[in-house]
């Protein structure tokens, strides 16, 4: 168990390669003080932020969200489904969370994970490109999200314990697209830095997951992914779903599949290979998105060497001395 704080560095820097623009809260509350931002009010009225592809289509569009419903389940499932995770005291429970942010003035919510870091002066969490980012086609809506908290164990404790990001990192191959295209899906991954500030005990590093890069065409692993299901769902508790990764055949295999009926909000939940606790596990991708033709299937990025200096720049702590494939943003 960890009680670290994060000091933070005031960096002012030019993002390589893109537009970066800051936005204002429209509501006052300045990105420093995010944790205290999320009412409950304003985290039910968050959207599930998720994106659908037609089959053929270059761009996939941002899903209009119905209203929340209630789902059932134990955790003993057949393989491809997605079922309630039930003991909210494992690591699995304690390393997932819910993340909240706000996108040109509107309040979004994901799903996102604590990772190994290797540092005692550090919390990261990885989530999806597109839970971190805007990809607008509008130039002064285009950039980073503002407000973004993290709350870990959201099922349990973490309801109240939200976490806000000190630093947020995306690939500039993610953040130069002008939408959610094909491009777009396969660098879906960024990294938060978290504000420990905040004062919260979370799960000692040495009990989660190792972000790594599966180097195979097609890997032969059992995976488990999870998430805030919020869409059917009740968007408060977590799930699971288990099953063999493959690839995505309208991409010619570039980015993975988990069979998985999970919805908006479990965006930038982990993939977990096959394991027996999550100090052993390796967090092999994010959930990214979906066809409207294949609900039972979710489909993330494939992690490689970008994802790598990713992960390392987030180890800094800060925006400085970037690489050309890294977009940063330090509030």
């Amino acid at each position: 168990m960890r009680n670290r704080v994060l000091t933070s560095i005031l960096v002012s820097f030019l993002a390589v390669g893109v537009l970066s623009p800051t936005f204002a809260d429209p509501k006052g509350v300045p990105n420093s003080n995010a944790a205290g931002y999320w009412t409950e009010e304003r985290k039910k009225n968050a959207i599930p932020r998720e994106f659908l592809f037609e089959v053929g289509a270059t761009e996939g569009k941002l899903a209009s969200q119905a209203k929340r419903g209630s789902s059932g389940g134990s955790n003993t499932f057949p393989t491809g489904t997605t079922t309630k995770w039930t003991d909210l005291t494992t690591n699995e429970a304690k390393v997932v969370g819910k993340v909240f942010f706000t996108m040109a003035g509107v309040d979004y919510v994901c799903s996102g994970s604590l990772v190994k870091d290797g540092s005692q002066t550090l919390d990261l969490v990885v989530t999806a490109g597109h839970c971190v980012w805007n990809n607008s086609k509008v130039p002064n809506q285009r950039g980073f999200a503002t407000n973004w908290t993290f709350f870990p164990n959201f099922a349990s404790t973490g309801k109240t314990s939200g976490i806000s990001a000190r630093v947020l990192v995306a690939n500039v191959n993610f953040t130069n697209q002008t939408s959610f295209n094909t491009t777009a899906t396969l660098f879906d991954y960024a990294f938060a830095v978290l504000d420990q500030s905040d004062s919260i005990t979370t799960i000692a590093d040495s009990d989660r997951p190792t972000v790594t890069i599966v180097d195979l065409a097609f890997p032969t692993l059992i995976g488990n992914a999870f998430g805030y299901p919020a869409v059917g769902f009740s968007g408060s508790e977590l799930y699971w779903s288990r099953g063999t990764i493959s690839t995505d055949p309208n991409n010619g295999g570039r980015t993975w599949r988990i069979p998985s009926d999970m919805t908006g909000g479990a965006s930038g939940g982990p993939w977990y290979d096959d394991y027996t606790n999550t100090g052993s596990a390796r967090n092999v991708s994010v959930n990214s998105y979906k066809y409207s033709s294949d609900s039972k299937g979710m489909y993330g990025p494939k992690f490689n060497k970008s994802t790598q200096e990713l992960l390392d720049q987030a180890k800094k702590g800060n925006c400085l001395g970037l690489l050309i494939t890294v977009n940063c943003k330090q509030f």
